[in-house]
Parts: structure tokens; C-alpha cells; sequence
């Protein structure tokens, strides 16, 4: 029996028979440098653009492939003559051909097309094998540009070729130090697996190569290496994203990070020992931002920025309901003062984790969230608040008695975003949504008139609660330095058939035609039909859900007759 050929020999004579592969070859022993050197998106002549944002992951993959051919390939215009070169592949709507002086590198290209554009699991996993030959056919015959290597890395890791992407990057670290373009895509790609010992040993592996370069000679004008902090947040955000989902801790691949756990945490009190994971995960990340314990263990380029603290605070607000208030308050101030040392202020983003963490306490004891009103109160006093951070103040300011406060928060947040009319009609619909759920349909009927329909009626009916007059009445409030509402209308933005699916939903909840108080039900239904002629009148249309839910009023056939007619 003859002996079977190796699987990288059989790979390698499938690419090079394959039909796809067969272009005019003109054999070239020292290929042109030209096809070698990364050409440059933009020159002096040209003008620079906005930066574009890829529609879907399949775009952001193909341009990373377009990338490679300009760093393999020679431009030529018109269409190159015959037998120059190896020709491939002319771009659609465009004079522009690709030629190139090595098979192995329209082989490459070819091959990352095949991968983006499988149509099954099966395909991309050969496409993977293809790109494994020729990458290690590249790196012993002519290596391929670094330029180029680090774009397969990302291309492999964005598809999900996660093994593939990894053994690439671990190869191209014993000769360079890649760029970020590369190693972010990995650990990325290995957070979304949820590998948080591999992202570890990665990001030592990278401290460690950064290092070795930093220490070879360096002209005057080039700057010391680093680690780019966007994968060290990459690997909080996975270690924060392990403590919210409670997986269980694991010490593997690195140190456990949970050094005088108990003595800094409880001062030495056993009876408080933390077990749980997620306390085990918060405090490993805590302790990653502390001093410059990161920068020195990852060679990283840059302290840890806002964006690192911000992680941490997020997760543990969201393990506010499972984890001991006194370890969640602990977390959190220690963040706050290694921000103070670092002299990073809080944003929106803080303010709104610290809220949300004290309203998980607040459902716990009899407190009333007054810990919640206070941060609500210094966020909303230093102007830096968000529509998350409305909507979070809701139900806090309603429990004071503060309908005129809220009322005015709306205001101040519709005026300063009223050029978006997107964000400000998705943001009023989460308002009237926490409205509804927690049984304040009257007041959100008013918010949804004052904000949306007042610019469309005359004279509003003197029985509804008027917010314009709540507003006006404010001019002593604790936010009434600013100045709002210049030059910009209230109602300017229109409604949408959400909006007022949202009511309608509170109102066939809240409806019970059988009750022993039938005056309630019949004035539910009332507003129901109001809500309904109002929107009607300014011609927001109706889908099914809102028909269906307008069918639970009528009681009779003839009802019924009417209710379609309108």
C-alpha cells in the first residue's frame, strides 16, 4: 500500500491545480519590491474622507482582504498586458487590475475570498486549511509582508478561525512585534469564546516580546513599544463579563489576582470570606487597575483609562442583586480613587452604574433609594447625565414627589438633542415604557401629549394634567442654572407607531370589563380611545399589534363596527 502524502502536501497540490489558480504565470525569481510595500490609503494630493463603518461583519472582513491584495498586488491602469505578471481579478465599477509575482500570494487572496464568502461551516474551515498552507509555504520560501500577516490574523479571527488566528500571531511574535490591528482581533475573538487564561498568557506573551524589542537599538526619532490599553479593556471586559455571568473562577494560564484578598477587602474578618465567582473576578480586575500592576506584568503603552474603570463599575452594579452591598461598595470606591489618583473624572457612564447598583440595593431594604437620589442629583447638578440616566431617575424622583424635577430633566434632554431626532424619539420611548411598567400611565400619557402631540392641538382638554404648567413652574430647582430651550419647540419631533403601542399596552392591561367598578373601566377605555384619535389625527399609522390590542375594549359587535370604521 503507498503511503499516504502529508495533509499539507495534499492542500498544496488542491491550490495549486485548482482551476481558480490558473492565470497567466510568468516566473520571477526576484519578484518587484513593488508588490511587496504597503501602499498608503491617502497621499498629500488626495483628500481624506470620514472613516466608514462596515454595514455587517462580512463588509468589515472583505475590506480587510481588499487591504492585503493593495499590499500584495500592483495597480496598473488601464488592464496590464498579457503574461506581466500574474493577472487576478478586476474590481467592479472600476479600471483598476491586480497583478501579482508569486502565485502564493494570488493563492492567499483567492483563499481569503473563499473564507468570506463560504456558505457553510464546512467551506470556512477549508478555506482555513488553504490559508494554513500557504501562510506556512509564505514563511519559509519568500515570508509574506507583515502588513499582510497581520490582516490575515484578523481576518481568520473575525470569521471564527480563532486556533488558526492564534498560532499565527504566536508565530509572528518570535521575529516582530505585531501592531494592534492584529492581537486586538485575537483576544477579541477569544473573549467571545470565553478563553480568559488564553487572552491572559496572550497579553504576557505581548508584554514579553515588547519588551525583548524595546531593549534592541532604536534610532533617536522612534519611540519605545507598547501594548495598546484597547486589549488590556478587551481582557477586563472579559473578566467582568465572567462576574456577571457567575462562571466558575478559574487560576489557569496566569496568576489568580486575588492577592491578600481577604485582608484588603474584610481587614482580616473570615466570616466574610467572599466564595462566590463573580466576587473572585471583580477583585482580579480591581487589582489589575491598581497603580501600575498592569503596565509593568503587560508593557502596556498607556495607564489604565476610563473606559478600564468603567468596565469594572458596570459589572459590579450588574452584580448588585447577587453579591453583598458592602463588596460592591468596596469595589466601586476603590475604582473612584484610583481614578481620583489618576485624575480621571466620572462620566455619564459611572454616574449611571453607580445608579443602577443603588437601586438594586434600594429593592432590598426600606431605604427608598436615597442613595440613588443623591447620585442622580450630583450627575444631573455637574451635566453629566445621558438618556440612560433619565430613564434610570424615573422611578426614583416619582417615589419623591418630584414630577416637576422629572418634568424638567425630559425637557432639557429633548432641547439639547433635538438635531437627533432618532435618539430623542428611541430615548422617549424607553421613558414611557418604564412609565408603563411601573403602573404611571397617567403621567405617561402626559409626557407622550406634552412632548409629541402638543404641537398638533390647539387647546389641550382642561381635565388632563398639564405638564407645560409643571415646567413653567420650576425657576428655583436644583437645575435651573442652565438655560434650555432656546430657539428649539417642544412637539417639533413626531411620533411614532410605538409610542403609542407602549400606552396602549398599559391601558389593555389596566382594562377589566367585567370588574365590580365598571366607571374605571369605562374611562380606561375612554383614554384608550382618545389616545387613539389623537394619533390618528396626525396620521401615525397602525400595525397589528395595535389593532389587536384595541380589539380588548369594544364589548359589542356593534362597538366593534365603529372601532373599524374609525
Amino acid at each position: 500500500m503507498a503511503p499516504r502524502l502529508p495533509m499539507c502536501f495534499i492542500l498544496l497540490s488542491d491550490i495549486l491545480s485548482s482551476q481558480s489558480f490558473q492565470y497567466p504565470y510568468k516566473e520571477m525569481h526576484t519578484p518587484s519590491m513593488r508588490a511587496f510595500q504597503m501602499k498608503p490609503r491617502f497621499t498629500e494630493n488626495e483628500e481624506t474622507t470620514e472613516r466608514r463603518t462596515p454595514a455587517n461583519k462580512r463588509q468589515a472582513i472583505n475590506w480587510v482582504i481588499q487591504g492585503v491584495e493593495r499590499c500584495l498586488a500592483e495597480q496598473q491602469l488601464p488592464s496590464p498586458p498579457e503574461n506581466n505578471g500574474i493577472r487576478f481579478r478586476k474590481k467592479k465599477n472600476s479600471n483598476r487590475v491586480y497583478t501579482y509575482n508569486r502565485r502564493e500570494d494570488a493563492s492567499l487572496v483567492d483563499a481569503l475570498y473563499l473564507m468570506v464568502n463560504a456558505k457553510n461551516q464546512k467551506e470556512v474551515i477549508y478555506a482555513g486549511k488553504r490559508i494554513e498552507v500557504l501562510m506556512k509555504i509564505g514563511r519559509g520560501r519568500h515570508n509574506f509582508p507583515v502588513e499582510v500577516t497581520e490582516r490575515v490574523i484578523k481576518a481568520t479571527a473575525e470569521i471564527g478561525l480563532v486556533a488558526l488566528s492564534l498560532d499565527l500571531l504566536r508565530r509572528m511574535l518570535e521575529d516582530s512585534f505585531p501592531s494592534p490591528i492584529a492581537y486586538i482581533a485575537v483576544i477579541n475573538a477569544l473573549r467571545k469564546n470565553g478563553r480568559l487564561s488564553l487572552i491572559e498568557d496572550i497579553l504576557t506573551e505581548l508584554g514579553n516580546s515588547c519588551r525583548s524589542h524595546n531593549k534592541e537599538p532604536r534610532t533617536s526619532t522612534s519611540e519605545a513599544m507598547g501594548v495598546d490599553i484597547v486589549a488590556f479593556n478587551s481582557f477586563i471586559a472579559a473578566l467582568c463579563g465572567a462576574a456577571v455571568k457567575d462562571i466558575p473562577f478559574s487560576s489557569q494560564g496566569g496568576s489568580t489576582g486575588l492577592e491578600n484578598f481577604d485582608d484588603m477587602l474584610f481587614n482580616g474578618n473570615n466570616s466574610t470570606d467572599a466564595t462566590s465567582s463573580s466576587q473572585k473576578y471583580l477583585y482580579k480586575a480591581l487589582n489589575l487597575l491598581k497603580g501600575d500592576t498592569a503596565r509593568k506584568r503587560f508593557a502596556l503603552s498607556d495607564d489604565p483609562d476610563i473606559y478600564s474603570f468603567n468596565t469594572v463599575i458596570s459589572a459590579a452594579a450588574k452584580c448588585s442583586r447577587s453579591v453583598s452591598s458592602d463588596f460592591i461598595h468596596f469595589i466601586m470606591d476603590s475604582c473612584l480613587r484610583s481614578m481620583k489618583l489618576r485624575g480621571l473624572e466620572a462620566d455619564s457612564f459611572t454616574y449611571n452604574a453607580r445608579i443602577q447598583a443603588e437601586l438594586g440595593f434600594g429593592e432590598q431594604d426600606d431605604n427608598k433609594n436615597s442613595k440613588a437620589i443623591q447620585l442622580i442629583d450630583a450627575a444631573f447638578s455637574e451635566n453629566k447625565f445621558d438618556r440612560y440616566t433619565v430613564n434610570l431617575a424615573i422611578i426614583p424622583l416619582l417615589q419623591y414627589d418630584r414630577h416637576h424635577e422629572l418634568l424638567k430633566i425630559m425637557r432639557s434632554f429633548y432641547v439639547s438633542n433635538a438635531n437627533n431626532g432618532k435618539l430623542v424619539s428611541s430615548a422617549f420611548e424607553a421613558f414611557l415604557n418604564t412609565l408603563v411598567q411601573n403602573y404611571e400611565l397617567d403621567y405617561a400619557n402626559s409626557v407622550f401629549e406634552e412632548f409629541f402631540l402638543s404641537s398638533h392641538q390647539e387647546k389641550k382638554s382642561p381635565n388632563r394634567f398639564q405638564m407645560s404648567q409643571e415646567i413653567h413652574v420650576v425657576t428655583n430647582g436644583s437645575w435651573a442654572k442652565n438655560q434650555f430651550g432656546k430657539g428649539v419647540k417642544i412637539g417639533s419631533i413626531e411620533p411614532t407607531t410605538r409610542h403609542f403601542n407602549i400606552l396602549l399596552s398599559g391601558y389593555s392591561k389596566m382594562y377589566r370589563p367585567n370588574s365590580k367598578n365598571s366607571e374605571d373601566a369605562i374611562s380606561i377605555a375612554s383614554k384608550a380611545f382618545g389616545l387613539l384619535d389623537a394619533t390618528l389625527r396626525i396620521g401615525v399609522p397602525l400595525d397589528k399589534y395595535s389593532v389587536s390590542s384595541l380589539m380588548m375594549f369594544p364589548t359589542s359587535s356593534e362597538e366593534i363596527t365603529l372601532l373599524l370604521k374609525r
